[in-house]
């Protein structure tokens, strides 16, 4: 699987898998399912993505992402507009000792999160979204999964 999704072997090797939908508390947290969660807490990265949710990555993993076109930082306008587009952005995040997370507020006002949180695990990283958009979302996932690893192949390997 990690091959297949172009997953460095070296990253957190828990994979987030199933949805959870929690209840915010008045501090803006959300408990991680204890499945998600590893001794000794783990750090991670809070970011937009390309719809109505957020990723929630391991930091680690984030940071591999960031590791070869940190390279060029400095010389590529367009890598280092990147970068200061998602630094400035992501928040970092850590859960506590009973596993609740702390999320932006700011955040999840954007995604139209009020008290209530999905968790959607994408192997590598969490996918938050509200409950509705969740369910949407889910509506179009196809029930096949076997149809759906065949696509990431073919996302892998254009053209073949």
């Amino acid at each position: 699987m990690e091959k297949l999704l172009n997953i460095p072997s070296d990253a957190d090797d828990l994979l987030f898998l199933d949805t959870f939908t929690h209840g915010l508390d008045a501090q803006c947290r959300v408990s991680l399912p204890s499945e998600w969660r590893r001794d000794g807490g783990m750090d991670f990265v809070l970011f937009a993505i390309e719809d109505r949710s957020l990723a929630l990555m391991p930091q680690k993993l984030f940071r591999s992402f960031l590791t070869d076109a940190q390279k060029q930082v400095i010389t590529n306008p367009e890598v280092r507009r990147a970068f200061s587009s998602v630094a400035g952005r992501a928040k970092p995040c850590r859960y506590d000792k009973q596993g609740r997370m702390a999320l932006s507020r700011e955040m999840l006002d954007r995604i139209g999160v009020r008290d209530q949180l999905t968790m959607i695990g994408s192997f590598s990283f969490i996918r938050l979204a509200s409950p509705e958009y969740a369910e949407k979302l889910q509506s179009d996932f196809s029930d096949d999964v076997g149809l759906e690893f065949a696509r990431l192949q073919e996302l892998k390997e254009p053209g073949k």
